[in-house]
């Protein structure tokens, strides 16, 4: 219950912002998503590569091919996934959208044109 209400209500933090009892049971539940997505294994590869690289992005990157802002990117899709069983038939805008115009992270907005429908010859566009 308490990462479906942070999934819903938007407010699960991203893995490398996982504190207090959201490293438990975050924690948890990224180790459940990485043995189901990449197999069991790969959780003793990710350990191995991090002491190896003595890095955390480098062994994640090395043993799934993700950093680990990329996996929390995934993992936290998979938990609306779960949580929101209408979002699985959902596309993201950035899936089937035109080029990206702003950059979300770098300024306060961000702008994706995707056409949604044609009303009388004309294309309407969600921006």
């Amino acid at each position: 219950m308490f990462l479906r209400d942070a999934t819903v209500h938007n407010y699960l933090p991203p893995i490398d912002r996982l504190g207090g009892y959201f490293a438990y049971r975050g924690g948890q539940s990224v180790w459940y998503y990485i043995a189901n997505k990449y197999g069991e294994q790969k959780i003793a590869e990710i350990f191995a590569k991090i002491k190896s690289t003595r890095s955390i992005d480098n062994g994640f990157r090395s043993a799934i091919g993700l950093s680990v802002k990329e996996l929390s990117e995934r993992w936290q899709k998979e938990q609306k996934v779960y949580y929101w069983p209408d979002v699985a038939k959902r596309e993201e805008p950035a899936d089937f959208s035109h080029k990206r115009l702003t950059n979300h992270t770098k300024t306060a907005i961000s702008i994706i044109p995707v056409r949604l429908f044609r009303h009388r010859g004309i294309d309407c566009v969600y921006l």
